[in-house]
């Protein structure tokens, strides 16, 4: 057919999406970053950030 193509990796998508996200995601993520480089800075290692969520209506 001699059609050129072009492949699209699993999460392109999400990551060209940004100006999708909600001021909530934004917030989030903001703070689990700001969550992990204050634990760097405290010699922290072997651990990950997570966000636990509360029943509500937010959610």
């Amino acid at each position: 057919l001699q059609v050129k193509a072009r492949s699209v990796k699993l999460g392109m998508a999400q990551r060209s999406a940004t100006h999708c996200s909600s001021a909530t995601d934004n917030e989030e993520a903001f703070l689990a970053g700001q969550a992990a480089v204050q634990a760097a800075v405290n010699g922290e290692t072997d651990k990950m950030v997570t966000l636990l969520r509360s029943d509500g209506e937010n959610y």
